[in-house]
């Protein structure tokens, strides 16, 4: 379980300094929304953390927004592979917002 809060670390905290608006780094959120979504999802299977099943559906919820978001920003990529700025930012805030939510209530980490 350990190694699981650690890449959910590693993910907030890519997210957390991802300030580029370029293809790749929206490919690597996207990425790892779905991994924490399937890391979370171990997480609600596990006997410790079976109380917690309502928050951490709620926080796969908000992630799984995550691959919508993607996919419209990839048609809106232009010639130089930057898309649209905005949808750059909801992924990212997607991302940031619902792990960082896990963090704080389950780990008291900022």
């Amino acid at each position: 379980m350990e190694q699981l809060i650690q890449n959910i670390d590693r993910y907030f905290q890519h997210a957390k300094r991802t300030k580029l608006n370029t293809f790749t780094s929206a490919s690597v959120m996207s990425s790892n929304a779905s991994k924490a979504i399937s890391a979370l999802k171990d997480l609600c299977n596990d006997p410790e953390y079976v109380q917690h099943t309502p928050i951490l559906e709620d926080i796969i919820t908000g992630l799984s927004k995550a691959p919508g978001i993607y996919e419209k920003y990839c048609g809106s990529l232009n010639a130089k592979l930057k898309g649209d700025d905005q949808l750059f930012i909801n992924l990212n805030h997607t991302l940031y917002n619902n792990l960082g939510h896990f963090l704080q209530v389950f780990y008291h980490i900022e």
